[in-house]
């Protein structure tokens, strides 16, 4: 017989109870009548986009003690200049220097300057443009990731944040957030009902 396929969970359910983490990355969760897996990068990303969105182009910046320099392939120099302004409203403060070099002497407040630099490398790689694509990826960065230790009111905030969506099934890039598993899909996977 065909084993039943988990559905997306539907609505938040008050009385879910967190029973933990599960391999540092699916947080799990239990109600009277069912079971869910949340994928904890992909719920908190959604939450971070989500969030981003919701600022708009008004992101916080940490500016830096010295700049940090990124040499520029003259490829992406043009890139740059395209996305400046939603750079901007990200939380980045930029200028060119010969090179071409880009000199950061802020970075969005959600970002480590190791992440930060990341993202950029990833947004000029990608040709990201749309501020859509550019908060996913910031997203993605600042989220916590897989094999990331949480502590159950560090992992509980998540599901909290993340229960509050409107659109909470998906990550930003598409992947399901969550897996759901009620008691008569469990009772046919373990053949105690066909």
């Amino acid at each position: 017989s065909a084993q039943p396929t988990p559905q997306q969970p539907s609505c938040a359910t008050p009385a879910m109870r967190y029973l933990g983490q599960f391999a540092q990355t699916y947080l799990i969760l239990a109600s009277s009548d069912e079971i869910t897996l949340i994928d904890q990068h992909a719920a908190h990303e959604r939450v971070l986009f989500n969030m981003l969105r919701a600022s708009g182009s008004r992101g916080d910046r940490s500016p830096l003690l010295m700049p940090m320099e990124i040499p520029l392939h003259p490829a992406q120099l043009a890139g740059v200049q395209d996305i400046w302004t939603q750079l901007d409203g990200l939380g980045f403060s930029l200028e060119i220097a010969p090179g071409p070099t880009l000199l950061l002497r802020a970075v969005p407040a959600l970002l480590t300057q190791g992440k930060a630099r990341e993202f950029l490398q990833d947004v000029l790689n990608d040709k990201a443009t749309t501020m859509d694509d550019l908060w996913a990826v910031m997203a993605c960065k600042a989220a916590i990731k897989a094999g990331d230790i949480l502590t159950p009111d560090e992992a509980l905030a998540i599901v909290d944040a993340w229960q509050h969506l409107p659109e909470k099934n998906f990550c930003p890039h598409g992947r399901p957030v969550a897996l759901r598993w009620g008691v008569k899909d469990l009772e046919k996977m373990f053949k105690r009902r066909s």
